[in-house]
């Protein structure tokens, strides 16, 4: 009787919190809603129960299933840089999330390179000029979300990080990557610009791909079903275990793109990580709901790492090879082989990747036209005379040293190749290497890009044939 009593008692003391609307953890205080699209808002309540948003002179309302689940969409609205309020209202509670801005979102993730702070005391770890930059970049209109570490078997909404307004203080030690690309949109749309950053250091790709992204590529159906059975895993580097803690509390949320900053703890993967990159990119697309998502990546810079050091040009290669195979799907990539440090994995020139992956944005996503954004790429190439001759697009005017080109015969040595510059084209040839058969340029983990276009975007790694093949 009396652990009947107790078990009515607590049943009773539920009730009235069981009854109360809840909305998504990632509606916060401070946030921005993306601007020019249906925007999400969803939540819980008692099953049946109606629930009213209001927003921005706007009024929603949706009724919970059976589950306890809600949803429904705000219409589209244009850039506004006033703080409004977005109030739900249940049969019993109302919540108010206050200071809310419309305008462009975006989600920011990967490893350590993406997770890499402004300023800390650690010279080695915060971009060069962050303490400074942060004080000039403080600006309301720019809000941030950092998302803290976790992993988890199964997906969970749980988000305990805040939306920020940017300043002085929380710039410090926000994302370089993100903060110098949300400078350089803000700076170009003049709206209100929110980033998310979910990123953690020394990460693979793996955890970060969601059961759909293994599912939509026949080559990871062994982990697919894995993921589908009774799946047990034992830390952060299984699969789908960062999606299921750090992405999946957004699925529903409404972002413009994504920026993606990872490889390096891939290096060994060679071209399979072109795959993985693919099922990334399917996945995240399907349960955001959103199949032309824009998404914008960071080649990887220089680096001494251990063993080969032509695992990194092979990686180069197959991070273009997959920009190629997605180029008319919103997908680019930013090269910055001009700006690493071959000495630390961590290059601290951050401003310069946030403004090429910001080119990209301003120009395929916001169709500012007059932004150069690609770097030149190689698209046909012959040989005459015992010399190749390469065609690239991307490029009106050749600038800097063409250097690191080498050229092999049949016998597959290598010989440093004099280079021609002829308008577009570049014409290779080597010293006693009459027949040539096989070239490349940037072949090695140490080398800089030394060559650029017009713009100053430097031209990336590749080799004749090339080594990372489809």
């Amino acid at each position: 009787m009396v652990k009947k009593f107790f078990f009515l008692v607590s049943a009773f003391l539920l009730l009235p919190l069981s009854a109360q609307v809840a909305i998504a953890p990632v509606f916060k205080d401070n946030m921005v809603l993306q601007r020019d699209a249906q925007v999400p808002v969803w939540g819980s309540a008692a099953p049946g129960e109606t629930v009213t948003v209001t927003f921005a002179g706007q009024t929603v309302t949706a009724t919970a299933g059976s589950d306890g689940k809600w949803m429904l969409y705000l219409a589209p609205m244009s850039a506004c840089k006033v703080n409004r309020t977005l109030t739900v209202s249940g049969k019993e509670n109302t919540i108010t999330i206050n200071n809310c801005l419309v305008g462009e979102v975006w989600l920011c993730s990967g490893q350590s390179n993406m997770e890499m702070p402004m300023w800390t005391t650690n010279a080695r770890w915060r971009a060069t000029n962050g303490e400074r930059d942060v004080v000039s970049g403080a600006n309301p209109l720019i809000r941030i979300m950092t998302v803290r570490r976790a992993w988890g078997g199964v997906p969970q909404d749980e988000m305990p990080s805040p939306w920020q307004i940017l300043d002085t203080q929380n710039g410090m030690t926000f994302s370089a990557v993100a903060f110098y690309f949300g400078q350089e949109l803000f700076k170009a749309l003049d709206v209100p610009i929110g980033l998310v950053v979910s990123a953690w250091g020394g990460t693979i790709i793996e955890p970060w791909i969601p059961p759909q992204g293994y599912a939509s590529m026949p080559q990871f159906s062994q982990i697919s079903q894995m993921l589908a059975g009774e799946y047990r895993p034992r830390g952060n580097h299984q699969p789908a275990t960062l999606f299921n803690r750090m992405i999946y509390p957004f699925v529903n949320f409404k972002f413009r793109g994504v920026i993606w900053y990872q490889g390096c703890s891939n290096l060994d993967d060679g071209v399979l990580y072109k795959d993985k990159m693919q099922a990334l990119l399917n996945g995240w697309r399907e349960v955001f709901n959103d199949p032309e998502m824009p998404f914008y990546f960071v080649q990887l810079a220089p680096c001494g790492y251990s063993g080969s050091p032509y695992r990194l040009p092979v990686m180069w290669e197959t991070q273009t090879a997959f920009a190629v195979a997605n180029e008319n799907n919103h997908v680019g990539m930013a090269v910055i082989n001009d700006a690493g440090d071959v000495g630390n994995i961590h290059p601290a020139n951050k401003r310069v990747v946030g403004n090429r992956l910001a080119r990209l944005a301003l120009r395929y996503t916001y169709g500012h036209q007059e932004v150069k954004a690609d770097s030149p790429l190689l698209t046909s190439w012959k040989v005459e005379n015992g010399r190749f001759i390469l065609s690239f697009r991307n490029v009106e005017r050749w600038q800097g040293t063409p250097d690191h080109f080498e050229v092999s015969g049949s016998d597959g040595k290598w010989v440093k190749a004099q280079v021609e510059i002829s308008g577009t084209q570049l014409i290779i040839s080597a010293p006693g290497v009459d027949e040539p058969v096989q070239m490349r340029y940037l072949w090695h983990q140490a080398l800089s890009g030394v060559l650029f276009n017009e713009a100053g975007l430097p031209l990336s790694a590749f080799s004749i044939p090339a080594a990372a093949r489809d």
